[in-house]
């Protein structure tokens, strides 16, 4: 199987769980956050306060290799412009556009402005109406969720140390916002869920449109010698 191949296998495999885990969490939506909601967390409003800070401070990091590589060509980090480019898209279309419209048109309630008996609470998959909430997708947890394309572009490189930082960073940061989110009361498990794993299958497509590697240049094959002319006539 090519690469090419193996990617793609990988990818609809990420999609498939991706959709089972929606799901699956989805009759558990209501019943997780009755249990686990806490209004007077520390954590949860620390999440709700600063948890977007660190996705911002790599989309400005992004920005900045994007104008000091193009001011000078021959600087050595312009093999992380595709992973730059990656990060503003990311922040811009999922956590930014995409996010916003479907929060405006499909509208649901957060649990803390949920009824007394509950009885606005709708499942993530029966949109409530324009404008009756923004609980779905979780904006934060999207714009957590813009560091996705690191694990994937070292991977790819073979640096294996950068690799496995880089994911745990994801998972810990990115697991942590949607935590604090939760426990909060702003979202469900769901709208968590769907904004994290959209970003990490936008995030590998988005690196292979943008990441093309150059091809290695063969080796030039050397020419027979010329049979030198008899002078002798």
């Amino acid at each position: 199987m090519n690469a090419g191949r193996r990617f793609w296998v990988a990818w609809t495999i990420g999609a498939l769980l991706w959709t089972a885990a929606m799901a699956l969490a989805g009759p558990k939506d209501l019943s997780l956050s009755l249990a686990m909601v806490n209004t007077k967390s520390d954590f949860g409003w620390l999440v709700s306060r600063f948890g977007e800070w660190p996705g911002w401070a790599l989309v400005l990091s992004g920005v900045f290799l994007l104008v000091n590589t193009a001011r000078h060509p021959e600087n050595g980090w312009r093999i992380y412009r595709p992973l730059a480019w990656s990060v503003l898209i990311l922040a811009a279309c999922q956590a930014g556009i995409v996010t916003a419209l479907i929060k405006y048109f499909w509208g649901r309630v957060r649990f803390v402005h949920l009824d007394s008996n509950l009885s606005n609470y709708t499942p993530f998959w029966i949109p409530g109406g324009v404008g009756v909430g923004k609980s779905f997708p979780s904006g934060h947890t999207a714009m957590a969720f813009v560091c996705a394309p690191l694990p994937f572009f070292f991977f790819a490189r073979r640096m294996a140390l950068a690799s496995w930082l880089s994911l745990a960073f994801v998972i810990v940061y990115g697991g942590g916002v949607a935590w604090g989110r939760i426990v909060y009361g702003s979202h469900f498990l769901t709208d968590t869920l769907f904004s994290a794993g959209l970003a990490l299958l936008a995030a590998p497509l988005v690196l292979k449109a943008l990441d093309h590697k150059p091809n290695k240049k063969k080796a030039p094959t050397p020419k027979e010698p010329t049979p030198e002319v008899s002078q002798n006539k």
